[in-house]
């Protein structure tokens, strides 16, 4: 009979997270996680960003405050609706994520919050997720950039995003070729999903986000394709979180219907 840890014996994630560390760097960085088993995401030495554990790797972000402080300087650069929608996706994703058995909230707040900030620089077509990957690619902050590419395409196909492609040839084929070989992760799905809850003025039902930007932008032949992925993704978190999605969002009913429920 194959042995098997008794429950006391068995490791916890911080233990785990912290023999991978002590493997791969140095000691005073494991020590530094030994001094809080319950820290989810923090500095490592000689680093300014915080790191949240994923796929036996360290994440490369920004802290939530530097995040914060992105999105403010991108504001006074280009005032728009778009900064509400990425505050309410960052919150959308810190909700989901406090309930969902493999994700850091924080981690997931950071990554809501900084996935449109290529739109800091005036693109307004589906140009501005190559803007955000360059900008976070060239300050280390790889998993950042890599949101700013995938949150746009539940479905991996470059031609499937909502606005026409503005970009030239050779970033086409670029992108093609980054989300054939990007294997999506519970971070990459969870911020496709949100961005489909959040409109500026807040949370709202799934199928008003995507009508709001079909208006906009026009149907495609992955348009449908597209939405039935989407539908997943709620399936697949909601599966993952016990509950309706909705139910940790506040304000869906009045921000989708325009009233109060019991008024």
């Amino acid at each position: 009979m194959p042995f098997a840890r008794s429950e006391a014996t068995k490791p916890s994630p911080a233990s785990q997270r912290i023999e991978a560390l002590s493997a791969f760097e140095s000691l005073e960085a494991a020590a530094s996680l030994r001094s809080s088993q319950t820290a989810c995401q923090r500095k490592l030495p000689g680093q300014s960003h915080n790191v949240a554990y994923l796929n036996n790797r360290f994440m490369k972000t920004p802290t939530r405050q530097e995040a914060l402080n992105y999105l403010s300087g991108a504001e006074k650069r280009n005032p728009g609706p778009w900064i509400a929608h990425s505050r309410h996706v960052a919150e959308a994703a810190e909700a989901i994520a406090a309930r969902h058995p493999r994700m850091e909230p924080e981690a997931a707040y950071i990554l809501g919050c900084l996935h449109d900030i290529g739109r800091q620089d005036k693109e307004r077509g589906i140009r501005h997720i190559l803007t955000g990957y360059r900008f976070f690619r060239a300050r280390g902050y790889e998993d950042a950039a890599r949101i700013c590419l995938t949150h746009s395409f539940p479905i991996k196909d470059a031609s499937a995003s909502a606005s026409p492609w503005d970009g030239t040839e050779e970033e086409f084929r670029f992108l093609e070729d980054y989300l054939a070989r990007t294997d999506y992760d519970d971070y990459d799905r969870l911020v496709q999903l949100c961005d489909a809850l959040a409109l500026p003025t807040g949370f709202c039902l799934i199928e008003k986000r995507l009508v709001d930007v079909a208006l906009r932008y026009g149907f495609n032949g992955l348009t449908l394709p597209k939405w039935k992925a989407t539908f997943e993704l709620q399936r697949e978190f909601e599966a993952a979180i016990g509950r309706s999605i909705y139910s940790v969002l506040p304000g869906v009913v009045e921000n989708t219907f325009g009233f109060s429920p019991g008024r």
